[in-house]
């Protein structure tokens, strides 16, 4: 006999007098405080600067071996579930195809090590993604009723707070204090990240400094208010439905978090966010008004959704096509990565370039009007497509489409406890919002430096941790009298998250954000949450060789990148530190050491890095040019496409009298930057002082050509006095 929806939604809810409930519910706790935990840190794989002779280290970002870690412990509370799945028949396992595909998208990510040129960035990101599917797994497994749903939402909904209290705290407190020790140390500040003072990379760092861009814990503004715009939606459902119920007083806590999102979003600036929250409310709207047609129609429609879709991009690359620019000036700059972009595919069709490789290549197909030396395309489509090939941007279509497809299943709104007697309170709450803040403080906070820091770091995480705890209760709770978890249906709230994941990607098709760590998760866990709330149950015979299968697959996985990935990061960024701390006290052949241990214990991972930085110790140390060499030519072959590398040896060979050499290898590295007219004048002057006329007269012509090419407004291009002089040095070296 068929079972309807509302008894399988009943069969399906957690029983809390099962002893096996409570590993699902520590595997939910666990993924949750993972994932939000990671969503307020700005975790980097290299620092942007490396540490000077008599630098004070400051604090600094969570690095490669912090992600690599984190990532392994992601599969941990995929692993509870599993084992849950196998040795309680009541528990089924819900088939996912989302989760499928992205699982499917890491593996692909972590091959691609081995066809990278750069293996230490591939093999730190990659993880990110095989994390991000044993998360996506664990939600969809773990989230059964409406009470949990409104967990995962109203923790999101602590993160925004969390980000707008930080947001305030640095605008009003932290920003003034940088702006004032940046007027009394600027200078010396530039000169210990290896910037010279006037360039045009210190002007544009001045500028980021002195603008206070708004960035909470992303690398970019447009990143956090992709992420904002997100989960402001669940603000707007939460707001309808208490309007509803006429719980007018309920209104209050939303409607606050609301005006500072909007103040947040207004302070990064991000003119696609200005529009989306608007579209957000409008789809929240139409799909609750025409929410019948909408099921009884869902195919026809999600096809046609996949036509418009397409026909939206056909109609964007005509008219990029035609007009060689798009319809905003950044969104033209976009067009030029993306253009430049399809020659590299093109190249690299069928696995691409390699994950986190997109900026190891990117170089040698900008286009000569596009001065920007991005590391990301800005469209989620196309990275796929260059770094991982023809199968990663048909799996990620895939991936996007299973979201959609399982988002958007049928179920009964009405479905739902319309009391919650067994509410636990807002123990759930608690127990995830202590461990993301666990999380965060462990991966942030610098325990060796004086108690002073550590503590004021504790009281600040302390003050984030309330606010996550606060705006995620009033969130949750059914009204101001009773602190609980509401369990009773949540319809609009459904709408509300899929308009936000709708959002979200609308930002990631122009933005980065998707692949930022924070935001990443956080798109992740609202996707899971969704699918979770929406599912079914899987079929009903072999639950335990599922279970265990599963289990296998996971812990397989768990082995294999601990072993791979993770353990040789560790250890490398382990001896990378030191070596950061002996530079600093100037012991450079201490540094030297832990540096060539650093690349030793990650070798196969070949990170030139490593070698560069052992270089320049040597050469901190006084040593030759020509005992540098070998370290340098080292370098070059663990990453031949690291121009940095290549410009470096090449100054060694010239210093050593090796001039043959040097010239290929200034060559070299032009071939891998052929557009960037500082590196021109650098090999220019280079190929003067080596005697070698004709080569530099090439190379000073080439910068004036490819400098009228820019736009007359460009921070880039050389100023009237600059061209003049290289005017003069042209006439110069002319025949008369």
């Amino acid at each position: 006999m068929a079972t309807s929806p509302a008894s399988t939604r009943s069969a399906e809810r957690p029983d809390p007098t099962s002893g096996w409930e409570a590993l699902t519910s520590i595997a939910f706790v666990l993924a949750m405080g993972l994932a939000m935990g990671r969503g307020m840190l700005l975790e980097v794989i290299r620092e942007a600067f490396d540490v000077a002779p008599g630098q004070d280290i400051v604090l600094r970002s969570p690095g490669a071996a912090t992600t690599a870690v984190l990532n392994l412990l992601c599969f941990l509370p995929a692993m509870l579930v599993a084992a849950r799945a196998t040795f309680d028949d009541r528990f089924r396992l819900r088939w996912s195809t989302a989760a499928l595909m992205l699982a499917a998208i890491g593996t692909l990510a972590v091959a691609s090590i081995f066809w990278s040129v750069d293996r230490f960035a591939a093999a730190a990101s990659a993880g990110k993604l095989l994390a991000g599917a044993a998360i996506l797994w664990t939600l969809i497994q773990t989230v059964r009723d409406w009470g949990r749903f409104r967990v995962v939402c109203g923790v999101l909904v602590g993160v925004l707070a969390v980000n707008i209290a930080h947001g305030l705290i640095y605008v009003n407190y932290d920003l003034p204090e940088m702006k004032a020790q940046w007027q009394q140390t600027s200078v010396q500040s530039l000169k210990e990240r290896g910037i010279e003072p006037g360039s045009f990379q210190a002007i544009q760092f001045e500028k980021r400094v002195m603008a206070g861009e708004l960035m909470g814990f992303c690398a970019s503004p447009n990143s956090l208010a992709a992420l904002m715009a997100m989960i402001s939606m669940l603000l707007v459902g939460h707001a309808a439905a208490k309007w509803q119920s006429r719980q007018y007083a309920m209104l209050a806590a939303p409607a606050v978090l609301m005006v500072f999102t909007g103040w947040a979003i207004w302070k990064t600036d991000s003119m696609t966010a200005y529009v989306t929250p608007v579209l957000g409310i409008a789809l929240i709207a139409a799909g609750w008004r025409w929410r019948t047609t909408l099921a009884a129609w869902r195919r026809a429609l999600f096809c046609g959704g996949i036509g418009l879709f397409v026909a939206a991009w056909a109609a964007i690359i005509v008219h990029g096509l035609h007009h060689g620019t798009l319809f905003h000036r950044s969104i033209t700059f976009r067009w030029h990565y993306w253009v430049a972009s399809f020659e590299l595919f093109k190249d690299h069709l069928w696995r691409g370039v390699g994950w986190e490789n997109f900026s190891a290549y990117y170089l040698q197909y900008r286009l000569p009007i596009a001065p920007e030396e991005i590391r990301d395309p800005h469209n989620l489509f196309v990275r796929f497509a260059t770094e991982l090939g023809l199968l990663g941007l048909v799996l990620a279509c895939g991936w996007i489409a299973a979201i959609f497809w399982e988002t958007t299943r049928p179920m009964a709104l009405s479905q739902g406890v319309e009391k919650s007697d067994t509410s636990p309170g807002i123990r759930p709450l608690v127990a995830v919002v202590a461990m993301s803040a666990a999380v965060a403080i462990l991966a942030q906070v610098d325990f060796r430096q004086d108690a002073a820091v550590v503590l004021l770091e504790a009281m600040r995480w302390a003050v984030y941790a309330v606010v996550m705890l606060g705006a995620a209760a009033l969130f949750c709770a059914r009204d101001f009298k009773e602190l609980r978890v509401d369990n009773s249906a949540a319809p609009v709230l459904l709408l509300s998250a899929l308009a936000g994941l709708s959002l979200f990607l609308i930002h990631s098709q122009i933005d980065f954000a998707l692949f930022e760590t924070g935001p990443f998760f956080a798109f992740v866990v609202m996707t899971g949450a969704l699918i979770g709330a929406r599912g079914e149950s899987g079929p009903g015979t072999g639950s335990a060789r599922i279970g265990l299968l599963a289990g296998a697959v996971w812990a397989g996985l768990f082995v294999a990148t601990g072993i791979v990935v993770t353990a040789p990061i560790v250890m490398a960024e382990g001896n990378s530190r030191q070596a950061d701390e002996a530079i600093a006290g100037k012991r450079f052949a201490e540094a030297k050491s832990s540096l060539q241990l650093a690349y030793d214990n990650s070798a196969w991972l070949r990170n030139a890095d490593y070698l560069l930085r052992k270089g320049r110790a040597q050469s901190w140390a006084g040593e030759p040019a020509a005992r540098i060499v070998p370290t340098i030519t080292l370098a070059t072959a663990a990453n031949p496409r690291q121009i940095s590398a290549r410009l470096t040896l090449a100054d060694l060979l010239s210093q050593s009298g090796d001039h043959k050499g040097a010239r290929s290898e200034y060559l070299h590295a032009l071939e891998l930057n052929p557009s960037d007219t500082g590196i021109r004048l650098e090999v220019a002057q280079a190929m003067e002082q080596m005697h070698l006329p004709d080569e530099a007269l090439r190379q000073y012509l080439k910068a004036l050509e490819l400098n009228a090419l820019l736009p007359k407004n460009e921070a880039e291009r050389l100023s009237e006095s600059r061209v003049e002089d290289i005017r003069t040095r042209i006439a110069k070296m002319q025949p008369r």
